[in-house]
């Protein structure tokens, strides 16, 4: 059969088809930290709109506060749209003399074009928008650096004095210990003293609110079947827990203690006040001998409601009754009123509105006020207020504030390869994290260990506790946040760090009057790091040290830590870890010693006299001025030469960063001066 032929047929084409234009839909959101998404219209009215709104969201991702620079950018997109123009260098300097214009704060302009280069510079790795040189970020006004102790506590010099009267001779000690003058010596007595107490103070109560939370867990592992059945839907304490007796609780009592014997004992030995109580209600002793005994064949009415309920529980409670007196005789306890609580509410308690009635007044009479129940139930500001303060005032730690309470996490303490010592890591937002050995019998390291283990095994028992610690890095201050009877576990608000720092201090100064200047006069977290490097400086201890503590890449960081009016004083110190470098400098040229007089000296007196050297100003001045001009043309000398920046320029650089380390901080302020007054030859 022969295959059909194809036929062409011309194409008809309607004139009546339209083409429907499609829009594909975007989502011009943006979701930050914030419960409900950012509008990000904007973005649809610019060149590339789409893209650099989906580098935004990669952007964002790993900032600390992605709404706050969210609403920056968003300021800047929107100013673009506005002149019609394209995202990059030239917007951004209109958009710069845009603010100069509104009288913008200079710090507040300088963080902004700060946020918005950077999201830039991040478009322009991503090759979203052309590569090009940004404009400059305006200068801003150069912050007040933190105060130490001493200098809040300087705000009322005569109230300082009158505290400081009674350690005169302490004062003293400082002085010829760490031979200072007299107020260098008063300024270390006080910030260390001052620390030390804040330290051990806070260590109590950190301690007695973790034997408040073994307190309430020994007391919810007892709870029995029982307990339960009896302690469940009590809505009023005070009407279940009458301090009133009854005849057949009296009944109850005597057949607990007596019931099973053959002979039942004289009054006098029975439970003091009982028999006046049954004998007051017409009771003989042979009438309450008569009904124990009937117990074995036949019960009165009396006795047969005493011991219908009775559990072994109750025989168990009722034995160790000695006294039946009204005075006396009460079956509330802060015990029962934990269980009362757990049994109908769990770990998670209401506001103490809606516990039963009665219940608060009669825990605040036996010295549980609500917050300390709440902490026993669940760790929340009666634990972690103290935690944060032991850890700020830590002298081998000596963290900031946002290190403690943003960045420590439930792993934080984890084991060292040196034997008796642990690991302490603590993040940070900005510069080196806290990354330290300790030892494992550091008090607060033993007290933070037990208490992360009871934190662990308390989430552990509820579904939101389980979601808490499957986050990346979980908070040890992690709080339940009771909000219209919805419970959330989450952290706190920054701003809850200075509160803390507040409210410790004028309980501590109660009992520490030394303390009493920072109570009053405005003391915050932001003031321990100061005062460590204030401590450690006055104590001698050498520039180079102290950086290391603070974690500091630079020695300029540290200088602004270590230098205030206060340790400018003339401080002639003796610094132990200084002594130790120049000693073993010494016994480096032992060897060239013992064939002159010198190697009759002692070591610690060589040490002495080469100690001069570092007191030359005009030395250290040299060493800072070529260090800091190694560091001007260090890309430079890579480019030209590189085998003589590896083998000369950057040993010459750690030789230099070597010996200024060693240099005390009040002779490298005054020799940072006289830099100014060098000039050093071109390096090549």
């Amino acid at each position: 059969m022969a295959k059909p032929r194809v036929k062409r047929i011309p194409l008809k084409i309607s004139k009546s088809a339209e083409i429907t234009p499609f829009e594909r839909v975007i989502n011009w959101d943006i979701k930050t930290e914030l419960k409900n998404p950012t509008d990000a219209v904007s973005f649809r009215n610019i060149h590339d709109g789409e893209k650099i709104l989906v580098e935004l969201r990669v952007f964002i991702r790993r900032l600390r506060s992605s709404s706050g620079h969210t609403f920056i950018i968003l300021n800047y997109i929107k100013y673009v749209a506005v002149i019609g123009g394209m995202v990059g260098a030239k917007s951004l300097s209109m958009y710069i003399e845009e603010l100069h214009s509104k009288e913008e704060h200079p710090n507040a302009l300088m963080q902004a074009i700060a946020a918005i280069k950077r999201f830039l510079k991040h478009l322009i790795e991503a090759n979203t928008i052309p590569h090009e040189e940004l404009p400059n970020t305006p200068e801003g006004v150069p912050t007040e650096e933190k105060s130490s102790f001493f200098e809040i506590a300087s705000r009322d010099l005569k109230g300082l004095a009158d505290v400081l009267e009674p350690y005169k001779t302490y004062i003293s000690e400082y002085e010829l210990t760490y031979r200072l003058d007299t107020i260098s010596a008063g300024v270390c007595f006080f910030c260390d003293e001052s620390m030390k107490l804040i330290h051990k103070q806070s260590q109590k109560d950190l301690r007695e609110s973790l034997d408040d939370i073994d307190f309430c867990d020994s007391i919810i592992s007892s709870i029995t079947d029982d307990d339960f059945i009896r302690y469940k839907g009590i809505d009023n304490f005070s009407e279940a827990f009458k301090d009133s007796r009854t005849v057949v609780e009296a009944f109850s009592i005597l057949y607990s203690h007596y019931g099973q014997q053959d002979k039942i004992p004289s009054p006098d030995y029975w439970p003091k006040g009982l028999y006046d109580y049954l004998k007051n209600r017409g009771y003989k002793v042979a009438d309450i001998r008569n009904e124990l005994f009937l117990t074995k064949s036949t019960s009165s009415g009396v006795m047969l409601e005493a011991i219908r309920d009775l559990s072994k529980e109750d025989i168990k409670r009722y034995r160790k009754i000695e006294n039946y007196s009204y005075k006396h005789f009460s079956m509330k306890s802060v015990e029962v009123c934990f269980k009362i609580l757990f049994v109908n509410y769990g770990r998670f308690l209401p506001i103490a509105e809606d516990w039963p009635v009665g219940l608060v007044d009669y825990c605040k009479v036996h010295q549980w006020g609500t917050k300390r129940i709440y902490s026993a139930f669940f760790p929340d500001r009666q634990v972690h207020q103290p935690l944060f303060l032991a850890y700020l005032s830590h002298e081998e730690l000596a963290p900031n504030v946002d290190t403690v309470f943003k960045y420590t996490y439930i792993d934080a303490i984890t084991p060292a390869f040196e034997p008796n010592k642990v690991r302490v890591y603590m993040g940070k937002f900005r510069g080196a994290p806290v990354d330290k050995d300790l030892s494992k019998n550091d008090p607060l390291i033993i007290l933070t260990r037990r208490y992360i283990k009871k934190y662990k095994s308390i989430l552990a028992t509820s579904g939101l506790g389980l979601a808490y610690l499957s986050q990346e890095n979980p908070s040890i201050f992690g709080h339940i946040n009771r909000n219209r009877g919805e419970f959330e576990l989450k952290t706190y608000d920054r701003s809850t760090a200075p509160d803390w720092v507040h409210i410790s201090l004028e309980n501590y100064a109660k009992e520490h009057p030394l303390l009493k200047p920072l109570a009053f006069k405005g003391a915050t977290g932001e003031n321990f790091r100061p005062t460590h490097a204030v401590i450690d400086t006055l104590k001698g201890e050498p520039q180079g040290k102290i950086k290391l503590k603070l974690n500091h890449k630079n020695t300029s960081t540290t200088a602004k830590y270590t230098t205030n009016a206060v340790t400018n004083a003339q401080i002639d110190t003796k610094g132990r870890n200084y002594q130790t470098f120049l000693v073993n400098q010494s016994r480096l040229h032992e060897d060239e010693l013992t064939d002159t007089a010198e190697s009759s000296l002692d070591l610690q007196e060589l040490a002495y006299s080469k100690r001069v050297i570092f007191n030359d100003l005009h030395v250290i001045a040299d060493w800072i001025a070529n260090r800091a001009e190694i560091v001007k043309e260090k890309d430079r000398l890579i480019l030209s030469n590189p085998r003589r920046w590896v083998n000369y320029w950057q040993v010459k650089l750690a030789e230099y960063e070597a010996l200024i380390s060693m240099v005390t901080s009040q002779d490298y302020q005054a020799a940072t001066i006289l830099c100014n007054e060098l000039t050093i030859p071109y390096l090549d």
